[in-house]
């Protein structure tokens, strides 16, 4: 189905679109115009402020920079008061605690306390000498304030004049914002007709350049700053070493209604802390700037934009995962940013763009499957009358049956297989219909498919491969659902086999046949084999009696060389027989391996000793040699001699005379044993590697046949290999030579870990 607005602008006669279908068109791109739009407002009103302060505060919360150990705090707290029993001190204590910091060798001192007014003269006096011998290096405080009444008038509170002649003066105002936190700090005051430095550049003797107002670092982390009690330096149990050389704030910091400011992260702050806490920014240089606005709206358009196309490309859930990602890390570059550069960078907008451009997205697709709903709504009906026709004309018998076990639907081939009509079958009881074998496994709910025996409505018995499936159907969450409960029906799917078991049952005997003639042939193989050896050992017997010449001359010299051949030809037939039956025996199972642990010297000694007596053998070279580090073979001896014994006699026979064939033993790559026969003889042709291992197999060419056998002798070496768990290599040059590598596994190395050799019977098979 086509969308009418897909439909106009194909259509040539009508070019001209209506503003509903330019609007339905363009929605998306208008949306999102609109969105921009907000996030430019909500910018430019100051209405994310509030919540670019509340990220800011967040963002302190994961920085936690150590003090810079410049700045102590002396703490007129709760100890003090109880010490001195008194909400204050008096001069005289003030002037011994400044005399104390100093000549401990304070830097700077900043007293924030009120010395506006004189007090008694001997108290004024032991401050005024304090403030003298600390040579300008104390620092007392002033404010400013509005007259009650008078707008115009300003109130200036600062030392008393004598006590300022031997003082630096610094302005400690703070300025709460519209929640009551202290987030700003002023480095230049107006002070009368001039400029005054804040209380804390004044005590830590730093300023910004080009900043007259900074954002307090709430990262660097306040309890870092070294603090000692008030009444401690007054007692003189403070260590001078913890003194010398630091900036000292001296101040209240009990949470006195005059004293407590609303600050991130700690809740609440004296304003001694807050100083310290400036002082510490300045010492660190850590001054927290803001950021340019103008720059963070521009970023947060263009993030509206780009993550509104990427979200209409995925869906919801895709789209979230995407948002939150972006979020995380727009929030991890603030902070990473107010790290390193100690920047406030605003990310408010950029967040709002985020949720926006999610927004939109959504919007564009509920409006998008609102239309498809139209759409699907048409299309049903066609689905309905498909999936119809397709289950009315399959192959297969299809019989739905509801909760009550009554038929709810048949298709017509399932009621042909059932001998029933459909009209007829339709609301009758289960039995009725598909009569199933009491012994049937009861699965639940689970879906299973399986072979059984149905009976038809005439008595008849049909084979089946059925599947039996159970669906839920909830109840719709359309508003004309009137439906409250979840519907159960039972789905049977059957096909007639009868067919395809008498094929199988015709596959089995012809299978049990072919299995039997096998094992007959092997038995007959195996009893022929044993019955011709008999004979053919008297036969070679007998003849080397009369090669020998045993019981005397032999009148004839031909009768000699006769006596000779047939003792050749018997011996080549037993060795023909030997392989027969050694192949019957592998193949019947009824070979038992006796696993010991092999001295491989002494084994290649023996094999060399048999080859070397084969016909031209004397005529080629034959070596043998163990690699460096070569263990012992767990194996069965006689096996491995008879897998070395075969690779020879193969090698001495395709080898020219003068020839080399050498026999090589040495550790595997996989750490077990490998065994290497090689030749320079006449190769085997590459089309043949393959098969060279196959029983009766025989190479058809002239030069391989001038060397008769049966094909058997490396189907054994594989087969005696194989049965050890080991694999043969087989690589080959046609003119060049030949390598064959017996590889026995790991566990047959007689080194090998955890490996003892015991005698263990295996039988082949």
């Amino acid at each position: 189905m086509i969308d009418i607005y897909d439909q106009a602008s194909t259509n040539a006669s009508t070019p001209q679109l209506s503003w509903a279908q330019r609007f339905t068109r363009n929605q998306t791109w208008l949306t999102t115009f609109g969105a921009a739009l907000l996030i430019v407002f909500a910018s430019l009103s100051g209405a994310l402020n509030p919540i670019e302060r509340t990220l800011e505060d967040v963002r302190f919360g994961f920085s936690g920079h150590p003090a810079s150990g410049e700045i102590v705090i002396v703490a007129f707290d709760q100890k003090t008061r109880a010490a001195l029993q008194s909400s204050t001190a008096n001069r005289t204590q003030h002037a011994i605690v400044i005399s104390k910091l100093i000549n401990a060798g304070a830097a700077q001192v900043g007293m924030k306390f009120d010395f506006n007014v004189t007090s008694d003269e001997i108290s004024d006096a032991a401050l005024l000498l304090a403030a003298k011998e600390a040579d300008g290096r104390l620092v007392l405080p002033v404010t400013t304030a509005p007259i009650s009444g008078l707008n115009s008038r300003i109130f200036f509170r600062e030392p008393f004049a004598e006590l300022t002649q031997y003082a630096n003066l610094g302005a400690l105002s703070l300025e709460r914002d519209d929640h009551n936190h202290i987030h700003d700090y002023n480095l230049i005051h107006g002070w009368r007709d001039g400029l005054i430095s804040s209380f804390a550049s004044e005590v830590v003797k730093k300023s910004a350049a080009h900043q007259t107002s900074i954002i307090l670092n709430y990262g660097i982390d306040l309890r870092s700053i070294p603090r000692f009690s008030y009444i401690d330096v007054l007692n003189g149990s403070v260590k001078a070493a913890d003194i010398k050389g630091k900036y000292v704030f001296v101040g209240i910091t009990e949470s006195l209604i005059n004293e407590a400011y609303n600050a991130p992260i700690y809740g609440a702050l004296s304003g001694i802390e807050l100083h310290a806490l400036a002082g510490e920014s300045l010492v660190q240089g850590r001054l927290l700037a803001p950021f340019p606005a103008p720059s963070d709206l521009a970023l947060a358009i263009i993030i509206l934009i780009v993550l509104t196309r990427i979200f209409l490309s995925l869906n919801s859930f895709a789209g979230a995962i995407i948002a939150v990602i972006v979020s995380i890390a727009i929030f991890g570059v603030g902070l990473a940013v107010q790290n390193v550069y100690a920047l406030s960078i605003p990310i408010a907008g950029s967040l709002l763009g985020v949720v926006f451009a999610y927004g939109v997205a959504a919007y564009s697709r509920l409006n998008k499957k609102s239309r498809d709903l139209f759409k699907t709504a048409f299309e049903a009906r066609e689905h309905s009358e498909l999936m119809n026709s397709i289950i009315s004309t399959n192959f297969d018998g299809i019989v739905v049956f509801d909760e009550q076990d009554q038929l709810y639907f048949i298709n017509p081939i399932g009621a042909k297989m059932l001998n029933w009509t459909v009209a007829g079958a339709l609301g009758r009881e289960r039995d009725a219909i598909l009569r199933l074998p009491e012994d049937l496994p009861d699965y639940g709910d689970e879906a299973r498919s399986f072979e059984t025996v149905i009976t038809r409505a005439d008595g008849n018995k049909l084979d089946v491969e059925l599947s039996i499936t159970k669906t839920n159907l909830a109840p719709s969450l359309s508003q004309f659902e009137r439906r409250k409960r979840t519907r159960v029906y039972s789905i049977y799917t059957f096909r007639d086999i009868s067919e395809r078991k008498k094929a199988g049952s015709l596959m089995e005997d012809a299978a049990e046949r072919a299995m039997e003639a096998d094992r007959l042939k092997s038995e007959f193989i195996a009893n022929m084999s044993h019955e011709l050896r008999a004979p053919l050992n008297s036969i070679i017997g007998f003849s080397e009696v009369i090669k020998q010449e045993l019981f005397g001359k032999v009148g004839n010299p031909h009768y000699k060389e006769y006596a000779a051949d047939i003792f050749t030809s018997g011996k080549h037939l037993m060795s023909i027989i030997d392989d027969l039956l050694e192949v019957s025996r592998i193949a019947s199972g009824k070979v038992e391996l006796t696993d010991s642990e092999i001295d491989m010297e002494h084994l290649f000694a023996e094999c060399l000793q048999v080859v070397r007596g084969y016909p031209n053998a004397s005529k080629k070279i034959i070596s043998a040699s163990m690699r460096a580090g070569c263990p012992d073979l767990i194996a069965d001896k006689r096996a491995v001699k008879q897998i070395l014994i075969n690779l020879l006699s193969n090698a001495v026979k395709f080898t020219h005379d003068g020839g080399n064939i050498r026999l090589l033993a040495s550790p595997s790559i996989e750490g077990g044993v490998e065994i290497m026969v090689s030749d320079d003889g006449i190769g085997i042709p590459a089309d043949e590697v393959g098969r060279i291992t196959e029983a009766f197999h025989q190479i058809d060419r002239t030069d391989h046949r001038k060397s008769a056998g049966t094909g058997l002798g490396l189907h054994i070496v594989q087969s005696l290999a194989q049965l050890h768990g080991g694999q043969i290599a087989v690589t080959s040059t046609l003119n060049n030579g030949t390598q064959i590598r017996v590889i026995f596994p790991p566990e047959r190395n007689g080194r090998a870990p955890n490996v003892i050799p015991l005698d263990i019977n295996k039988k082949s098979g």
